[in-house]
């Protein structure tokens, strides 16, 4: 541990003072007899560690030397990161991926704190004591974490850190989304003025199996899916003749992270 140049220590407050030198030394010359007290002037974003009681108390005699009157200092530090869109899923963030405002991330160690994101997908935690760290996102239900690959950051921060680049990369899992639809005509395309139809089951089946009913305007969707390979059916009514999809009569999607699927519509 380096000494530190340029502070100033006082004696009996301020009776005598002396600037520590290149080294972080310090000594007093011709003191006369008597009691003193050794003290060091503050500085900003400094935190005085020895000795516990802020100062030192020495008894002076004649002709001897008295060493040993040292004082410990840390410097607090910054963590500083970019909660980002992962648009390409490569765990990094490539120049044109935007910050990702509002999320909470989370910092554990000696000081611990959350803070949530900028407009910017930015976040800093100031006055941070030196010590071992883990920091993290908290996950949004709907997003894959891509970066850093083991989830959260570890590290260890000593005095007067920045420490950079601690960043999050996220993309959004994957959507399906259409229309069932009276197909008036019969030619297997919506056309104007052909009305969705509410109330029909639309099936999902792969990584992620699920069913949804059309609401009133005869929309669907399902979210947040899980990258593979998906069949989209819808569940026959009696009475109806299924026109659109055609040969086969399901649709089949690769899903990717990220990835939405449109205008999976079903006609009858």
């Amino acid at each position: 541990e380096p000494g530190i140049a340029g502070w100033r220590i006082l004696l009996n407050g301020g009776f005598a003072s002396v600037v520590t030198d290149a080294n972080g030394m310090y000594t007093f010359t011709r003191v006369t007899p008597g009691t003193y007290t050794v003290s060091e002037e503050q500085q900003v974003s400094w935190v005085q560690t020895y000795p516990s009681t802020g100062t030192h108390s020495v008894s002076v005699d004649f002709n001897n030397d008295y060493a040993g009157f040292d004082f410990g200092n840390y410097q607090y530090s910054i963590i500083h990161g970019t909660k980002f869109h992962d648009t390409n899923n490569n765990g990094v963030r490539d120049i044109d991926e935007q910050g990702l405002a509002g999320w909470l991330i989370q910092l554990s160690g000696p000081t611990s704190d959350s803070l949530v994101t900028d407009e910017k997908g930015t976040y800093q935690f100031m006055n941070v004591v030196p010590g071992n760290y883990v920091v993290n996102e908290v996950q949004r239900s709907g997003w894959q974490q891509t970066a850093p690959a083991t989830g959260t950051h570890t590290f260890t921060v000593t005095s007067g850190n920045f420490v950079d680049n601690i960043d999050f990369g996220n993309i959004p899992l994957g959507i399906v989304t259409g229309t069932k639809f009276e197909d008036l005509n019969g030619n297997a395309v919506r056309d104007s003025g052909e009305a969705g139809l509410p109330g029909w089951t639309i099936h999902l089946v792969g990584p992620t199996t699920r069913d949804t009913v059309t609401d009133d305007k005869g929309n669907y969707s399902f979210s947040y899916l899980l990258p593979g390979n998906y069949t989209i059916s819808e569940e026959q009514q009696t009475g109806w003749t299924q026109t659109l999809p055609q040969s086969p009569d399901v649709y089949n999607r690769t899903v990717e992270l990220g990835t939405v699927h449109n205008f999976l519509d079903f006609g009858n």
